[in-house]
C-alpha cells in the first residue's frame, strides 16, 4: 500500500474528488507511478479501457449540441419544403391571377404622379395574397423592370411629400430655450439639403427611366414638389432669423455682447445658406432680414458680418 509521501498516494488524494470512476483505479495509479522499474507494463486491455472512457467524458457533452443541430437544420428543412410547396401551389393555380395583374402593369397609363401612388398601393395589395411575391413571379412573364420603377416613383415622391409637410409645418416652440430652438432649426435644414440633394444628384437619370415606362416626372421639377420643399425651407428661414432678433432683444448689457455677435452671425449664415440652397427669398423673408440686418447696424463687427 502507498504511502502518504508516495507519489500513488498524492494522486490519489489529488484526485479523489474526481467523479468518474474509471479515472480511479488505484492500482493502474500505482502501476504509473511507482519508482520500481521492474513494475511490469499496464495491458493491452487496460490501454484500451482507458482510452474508451476518455472518448466517452470527451463526447458526452457533444452529443445534446449534435442532436439540438440536428434538430435545427430538420427544423429549417422541413419550414423550406413547406415554402417551396406553397409556392409550387402558387404557381400552379394563380397563373391566371399573376397574368391579369401582369397585363394591367402594361397597360397602366396615369395623369400624373398621384395616379402612380394609387396604382402602386392597389398593385401591393393585389400581390400580398402570394405566399412569396418574388419566388412566384419569376416563373411567369412579369414586367419586373416597369413594377419596380412604380414603386421607386411613388416611394420617392411620398418620401418628399412627408418631408415637405414637415418643413412647412415646423412651429418654433417660444418655450424652448433659443440654443436648443436654433438647433432643431439647423438639424432640419440638413435632412431637407441632404433629401433634395440626394434627389437632383439622380434626377436625370430618373426623369429618362420614368419616361420609358410612362410615369409622370412634373413633381421633380423645380416647380413640383422639389420646388414646395425649397420654398418651405425659405419659410424656415425667415423662422430662424425671428428667433434670433428676439433673442437679441433680451440680450441687454455689454457683458452679452459676444454672445449678441455670435447670435447674429448664426443669424446670417443660416439665412445664406437657406437663400443659396432656395435661390432666393420672399418677400418676408426678405424682411427678416433686413430686421436682422438693422440689429448688425449697432454692433461694432457689423462690418465684418456684413461683408461675410
Amino acid at each position: 500500500m502507498a504511502t502518504a509521501s508516495s507519489p500513488a498516494a498524492f494522486v490519489q488524494q489529488d484526485y479523489h474528488h474526481d467523479e468518474d470512476d474509471e479515472f480511479q483505479d488505484d492500482d493502474d495509479l500505482d502501476d504509473e507511478f511507482d519508482g520500481d522499474d521492474d513494475q511490469q507494463e499496464p495491458s493491452d486491455g487496460a490501454d484500451e479501457a482507458r482510452l474508451q472512457s476518455v472518448l466517452r467524458r470527451l463526447t458526452a457533452d457533444e452529443v445534446p449540441i449534435r442532436v439540438h443541430d440536428v434538430q435545427i437544420r430538420g427544423c429549417c428543412r422541413t419550414r423550406r419544403a413547406a415554402v417551396e410547396a406553397a409556392v409550387k401551389a402558387d404557381v400552379e393555380t394563380q397563373g391566371e391571377f399573376v397574368e391579369s395583374l401582369a397585363n394591367e402593369v402594361r397597360a397602366a397609363k396615369f395623369v400624373n404622379i398621384d395616379d402612380v401612388v394609387a396604382f402602386v398601393n392597389w398593385l401591393d395589395e393585389e400581390l400580398s395574397f402570394l405566399v412569396d411575391e418574388r419566388a412566384v413571379l419569376k416563373h411567369f412573364d412579369w414586367p419586373e423592370s416597369k413594377t419596380d420603377a412604380l414603386r421607386e416613383a411613388a416611394f420617392e415622391y411620398q418620401d418628399l411629400l412627408k418631408l415637405e409637410y414637415k418643413v412647412s409645418s415646423f412651429t418654433d416652440d417660444s418655450k424652448l430655450p433659443c440654443e436648443e430652438a436654433l438647433k432643431k432649426m439647423y438639424s432640419l435644414l440638413e435632412k431637407v439639403e441632404q433629401s433634395v440633394y440626394a434627389v437632383l444628384r439622380t434626377r436625370d437619370m430618373a426623369i429618362s427611366r420614368y419616361r420609358e415606362y410612362g410615369i409622370p416626372v412634373d413633381w421633380l421639377s423645380d416647380s413640383g414638389v422639389v420646388g414646395k420643399i425649397k420654398l418651405a425651407s425659405v419659410q424656415l428661414a425667415k423662422k430662424y432669423m425671428k428667433r434670433v432678433a428676439t433673442e437679441l432683444d433680451a440680450l441687454q448689457g455689454n457683458d452679452k455682447e459676444p454672445n449678441r455677435e455670435f447670435l447674429l452671425l448664426q443669424g446670417v449664415r443660416f439665412a445664406f445658406r437657406v437663400h443659396q440652397f432656395a435661390g432666393g427669398f420672399d418677400e418676408e423673408s426678405m424682411k427678416a432680414f433686413e430686421e436682422l440686418r438693422s440689429k448688425m447696424s449697432t454692433q461694432t463687427s457689423a462690418p465684418q458680418i456684413s461683408d461675410a
